[in-house]
């Protein structure tokens, strides 16, 4: 996902999580919400609770922004009181991202706001392609989720988006919950979402798709 937030003005980008068919473990559908907090249907997304919405993103301009906001801090702690978990983005450059930048970006978040992970954008399809940072990009992100994990308090939950399907698994070692697809408009992602045989591997709910420009009648969300 190329920076979801470009051309936008909100403070604050969530995806807020639907799962079509409540289950233990199922696949979860994404959807982008640019709300600022405390606006009526920012308040109606977290109002769901956690039976619905499984986990919100703060994007401050791109996770570039590094200041504190009261506004945003609480809206993140009554979404984590209502259960939902909530997590900041950081955009990576497809690993081509300077890594000492990214622990900076991350490391800023945590001291701000008490959040439960980081959302990685911009990951590459392939693992094991060379990485001038760190020798291969599976080294690349499993050093930035190590250091989320190791170093932020809260910081359990790592999630990858190269946006697409990969040939391997090899994210999954890595990443808490990896995305495998964004389709511009529920036709496209019914019509050309074609699962890898690998993921069946893998539990559902360890998988995200992305749906945008669908309107909420489409996928009944009230």
């Amino acid at each position: 996902m190329k920076k979801l937030s470009l051309a936008l003005s909100s403070l604050l980008l969530l995806f807020s999580l639907f799962s079509a068919i409540p289950s233990p473990a199922q696949s979860r559908i994404a959807i982008p919400s640019y709300q600022n907090p405390g606006t009526g249907q920012w308040n109606a997304w977290r109002g769901l609770g956690s039976s619905s919405v499984g986990i919100m993103i703060v994007n401050l301009n791109n996770g570039d922004d590094t200041g504190y906001y009261a506004s945003v801090d609480q809206a993140i702690r009554t979404a984590r009181r209502n259960g939902i978990f909530v997590v900041g983005y950081v955009y990576t450059g497809y690993g081509q991202r300077d890594p000492a930048v990214i622990r900076k970006k991350v490391d800023a978040v945590f001291h701000n706001y008490l959040l439960d992970g980081i959302f990685f954008d911009e990951v590459p399809t392939d693992c094991g392609t060379a990485n001038s940072f760190a020798g291969s990009n599976y080294n690349y992100y499993q050093d930035l989720a190590d250091h989320v994990r190791r170093s932020q308090v809260g910081g359990r939950i790592v999630i990858l988006n190269p946006g697409t399907q990969p040939n391997d698994d090899c994210w999954m070692s890595i990443a808490n919950i990896l995305v495998t697809s964004e389709s511009n408009g529920q036709q496209d992602y019914v019509q050309n979402y074609y699962p890898e045989p690998w993921f069946h591997r893998y539990s559902p709910d360890r998988f995200w798709h992305i749906v945008y420009a669908v309107p909420s009648t489409a996928l009944n969300v009230h």
